[in-house]
């Protein structure tokens, strides 16, 4: 590894992720810190990047040396961060002073952190908070008293750990069967049974309804439990919309507050099931979900733009749901504003082709096929966008000899394993088929041709139905009317 790289020193990475603010904190920091003597805060000025990127310390003659130093701002970021993290995380640093004073046996200073905790949780709900450290704390507390309080003490603490626990333990279940759905349904895990048949022996119903006179001190659980429980019966029933739209009642108005880390969470799922609920055929839920979608980046939220796996990055999904309803314009601003999110590995395949199908929604079909031809169709999500709108590019520019090209490549490409959605290799393959007989009735318009037509379109979900239905309407005068939906 060449250590002159800027790219490749951690250090630098690093640092660079500091706020003005941070910088000004880590220099404080750096007075207190004199490992081997060194003054850190004039090695961290001496740090120069020359013309060609490299970065130099200034009196460090070797590499070993600029090495060794970089190392050792390294370990002393990272120290610092952590540190800054304790303090700005109360209940970690509560958590690691109890395990202390656990460990050395003091249980009266235990006692007195554990009620200032309990004093600094109690005006909001669990759910506001990181509910695993606050599990790790109840369980270090349940230790305590088993050893230093009368039974009727303990009773009480353990009747209320214990609802809470189950509590706890459900809402894990639930999130975990949520999110194995997900990872499945990508492709990402080979089977979903095992956790279907666990979640099926439980009653919830029952379950929540004991819960709900039992859950009054924890305030934020209870509405969790539902929110989940209504995310679990979407996944049952996609086409049935009162599951769906309960849950995100429940999560405006019921668990407005919970922690942050939680909230993008939750925001995560909901979005994941609308887009299967929109993806098997439910348009009318486009407005819905662009809505759901446009208050989770006002609130700041964009970890999934973030992910490398496209898989697992929403930036094309946002963008087929606002087109779908004609939201132009924030698409426009959608990609300048958030495209830097996205990991130099996509970023320009994804942004071009973002541009590329809003210069086809505004019928410049010459400018987004030249966009098309510049993306690399790497990845299987990509190689289906792209082929799709080139496809109905080539059409729209009267290029038929490249359409039956394009959509010869696009068949063989289909017919291989790939691992990705299932329903969207099975939409795409719709789309050929459609697309097929659509070029068939522009050679021979037939009436068998344009039954053949019409029957398909009636019976399959595709890849852009509207749109084949749209150019049949004008390639066949006098025809039919094909169902739009």
């Amino acid at each position: 590894m060449n250590t002159d790289r800027k790219k490749n020193l951690k250090f630098i990475k690093l640092y660079k992720t500091f706020s003005e603010k941070e910088k000004i904190e880590f220099r404080e920091f750096l007075k207190n810190e004199k490992e081997n003597g060194r003054n850190y805060i004039q090695i961290l000025d001496s740090i120069i990047v020359n013309e060609t990127g490299k970065v130099e310390i200034g009196g460090a003659k070797s590499k070993v040396t600029k090495w060794n130093r970089f190392s050792e701002l390294l370990h002393l970021a990272e120290k610092f961060i952590i540190i800054r993290s304790y303090k700005e995380k109360s209940l970690i640093t509560g958590y690691l002073l109890m395990k202390e004073y656990e460990e050395r046996k003091l249980f009266s200073s235990f006692e007195n952190t554990y009620k200032t905790h309990r004093k600094n949780i109690s005006d909001k709900a669990v759910m506001d908070y990181d509910i695993n450290i606050i599990d790790s704390i109840e369980n270090l507390h349940i230790n305590i008293l088993e050893k230093n309080s009368d039974v009727k003490q303990y009773q009480k603490n353990i009747s209320e750990l214990a609802d809470f626990k189950l509590s706890f333990i459900l809402v894990n279940l639930l999130e975990y069967v949520i999110e194995k759905w997900i990872w499945n349904n990508r492709k990402m895990t080979s089977d979903y049974k095992i956790e279907e048949d666990i979640i099926e022996t439980f009653e919830f119903d029952k379950i929540l309804l004991n819960l709900s006179e039992r859950l009054t001190s924890q305030n934020g659980l209870y509405p969790t439990l539902k929110f989940l429980n209504h995310l679990r019966l979407c996944i049952k029933d996609f086409y049935e919309n009162d599951n769906f739209e309960n849950a995100k009642k429940i999560f405006f108005k019921e668990l407005s507050n919970i922690a942050p880390e939680k909230r993008e969470k939750y925001y995560s799922l909901l979005i994941s099931i609308g887009i299967e609920k929109y993806n098997r055929g439910n348009s009318e839920a486009g407005e819905d979900l662009f809505l759901l979608i446009n208050k989770k980046l006002n609130e700041g939220f964009t970890g999934d733009l973030e992910n490398k796996d496209i898989m697992l990055n929403n930036f094309r999904n946002y963008i087929h749901i606002a087109l779908n309803i004609n939201k132009i314009k924030w698409v426009n601003d959608f990609i300048i504003k958030y495209g830097p999110y996205l990991q130099p590995e996509i970023r320009d395949d994804l942004i071009l082709f973002g541009k590329a199908i809003v210069m086809n929604k505004n019928k410049d079909f010459k400018s987004c096929k030249e966009l098309l031809d510049q993306i690399k169709r790497k990845n299987p999500y990509i190689f289906v966008d792209v082929s799709v709108l080139k496809i109905k590019v080539l059409f729209e520019l009267n290029l038929h000899d490249k359409c039956f090209d394009e959509l010869k490549k696009f068949n063989e490409y289909l017919r291989k394993e790939r691992t990705v959605n299932e329903l969207l290799i099975k939409y795409a393959k719709n789309f050929c088929k459609a697309f097929s007989l659509l070029l068939k009735i522009n050679q021979n318009p037939v009436k068998k041709n344009i039954l053949d037509l019409e029957i398909f379109l009636s019976r399959n979900v595709l890849i852009g139905k509207k749109w084949i239905i749209e150019k049949s309407d004008i390639t066949i005068p006098n025809k039919i009317q094909i169902n739009k939906t």
